[in-house]
C-alpha cells in the first residue's frame, strides 16, 4: 500500500479539497481560517529536500504560506487561525506579500520578483540540512540572496516536513512524484 504524500495537519477537512491524482489542493476557508498540509516524508538532518508549488488560482486575498515544519509541529484538526510559520516549529514564506514567518514573527524579505504571484508561477522551496538553511525560488529564478532562514540545529534535529497553508486559492504540489519544473535554489 502506497503511503499518501500529504496529510491534513491543521484546519477543517471540509475546507480543503485534495485531488491526489492531479496533485492539487483547493483551499475554501475564508474568514481568517486556514488549512495547513504537511508531507508524510521528512528531510533528515545532513540531507537536502526540495518541493514545488504551482499557483493555479490566487487572488489578492489568498494568504498562502510555503515552507517547512519540524517533527514537533502541533496538529490541530478543526478551525485554525494559525498558518505555517506562526509558531516556533515552522518556517514559511509568502512570496506574494514579500514576507517570511517564524515563531509568529513576520519579517520582510526582498524576493527579487518584479510581480506578485499569479496563476502559472512556480514557487520552489528547499531545505539544506547540511548548512541549516531554507531557500526559495520563483519560476526557477534566484531570489535576492536565496537564503530565507538560517535554521537552528536544535529546532530541526528530527528533520523537516514540506508544508504549506492557505485560506483560499488552488495549488499543484510536487513532492517528487513528477519531474520538477526547475532546479532547486542554492545559496550561491
Amino acid at each position: 500500500v502506497r503511503r499518501p504524500a500529504l496529510s491534513l495537519f491543521r484546519g477543517e477537512p471540509a475546507k480543503v479539497q485534495i485531488k491526489v491524482a492531479e496533485r492539487t489542493v483547493a483551499f475554501n476557508n475564508g474568514g481568517g481560517s486556514y488549512t495547513t498540509l504537511c508531507s508524510t516524508q521528512r528531510c533528515t538532518v545532513g540531507s537536502k529536500g526540495y518541493f514545488e508549488l504551482e499557483i493555479l488560482d490566487i487572488s489578492e486575498y489568498s494568504r498562502h504560506q510555503y515552507g517547512f515544519a519540524s517533527a514537533t509541529f502541533r496538529r490541530v484538526l478543526g478551525c485554525s487561525q494559525k498558518r505555517l510559520g506562526e509558531d516556533e516549529q515552522s518556517w514559511s514564506v509568502n512570496p506574494r506579500g514579500q514576507n517570511k514567518w517564524h515563531d509568529g514573527e513576520r519579517g520582510n524579505f526582498d524576493f527579487g520578483v518584479s510581480h506578485k504571484l499569479e496563476a502559472g508561477d512556480v514557487v520552489g522551496v528547499a531545505c539544506d540540512l547540511e548548512n541549516m538553511q531554507m531557500l526559495i525560488s520563483v519560476n526557477g529564478g534566484k531570489l535576492s540572496n536565496g537564503v530565507v532562514f538560517e535554521l537552528a540545529p536544535d529546532s530541526v534535529r528530527d528533520g523537516l516536513f514540506a508544508a504549506f497553508s492557505g485560506e483560499t486559492g488552488k495549488v499543484r504540489y510536487n513532492l517528487g512524484e513528477a519531474p520538477f519544473k526547475h532546479a532547486p535554489p542554492a545559496a550561491d
